[in-house]
């Protein structure tokens, strides 16, 4: 006889969920004004590397992003420890030669978004995404592209986390990383679907959804990423 245990199952999943959307919101709200701060300097300093010339603006602007977006997590556990931001805090941290390595390897979500608008709108996506060309694409073209990077960047989500708070090697953040998504796989893809909604949206909101929601879920991450490092 077969036993249904799916609705425990669910049950759990959501729990583990709300408790780390419950830390992620106390952190929230104990720094919101240096929260939005930090994740609006990330998106115009990356944005001002498309100033270049296509198509190495864009590249520039997505690697120097990974890396900006990597470097938050020394900025995120020091206020969640301190509730205030230092330089001299942040010189304690390890791992920040290998920043340009990890940018490289959280690009992966945007090749991905590349190889999608290629399957959706042949050359004219390639156009789209490198050279910001919309020619055609519609809204629901683009708010898809989007949306396209939230399921690799939920198996790199920890990757910089173990490299900067973890005092691990790039290879070995990159593997404990994924390996943390996969042991949690179902708390995560829920997590994962809500960051693709967020992400989904952005066109359609000026980019506001990202903007306004990106500092609440990156202390999310946060949380998700202390609870499942005390199970370790």
């Amino acid at each position: 006889m077969t036993t249904i245990i799916l609705p425990n199952q669910t049950h759990a999943t959501f729990s583990i969920l709300g408790q780390w959307f419950l830390s992620g919101w106390k952190l929230f709200l104990s720094v919101p004004f240096k929260l939005f701060g930090s994740c609006l300097a990330i998106m115009v300093t990356a944005g001002l590397f498309q100033l270049l010339p296509a198509p190495m603006g864009i590249l520039a602007s997505k690697w120097v992003g990974a890396m900006l977006g990597a470097a938050f997590w020394p900025v995120l556990d020091q206020l969640s420890k301190t509730r205030r931001l230092s330089f001299t805090g942040l010189s304690t941290y390890s791992g920040w030669r290998g920043l340009p390595l990890i940018g490289l390897i959280t690009m992966l979500p945007f090749a991905f978004q590349l190889y999608l608008a290629q399957l959706m709108l042949g050359e004219q996506g390639i156009q789209l995404v490198m050279f910001g060309q919309i020619g055609d694409a519609t809204q629901l073209h683009i708010a898809s592209i989007f949306a396209a990077a939230a399921p690799i960047a939920m198996f790199l989500a920890f990757a910089p986390a173990f490299l900067l708070l973890g005092h691990s090697t790039v290879i070995k953040a990159v593997k404990n990383g994924m390996r943390m998504a996969v042991r949690a796989w179902k708390p995560m893809l829920v997590l994962m679907l809500i960051n693709a909604f967020v992400l989904f949206l952005a066109p359609y909101t000026i980019a506001l959804s990202a903007l306004l929601l990106g500092p609440l879920l990156v202390c999310v991450n946060y949380a998700a990423f202390q609870a499942l490092r005390a199970t370790v």
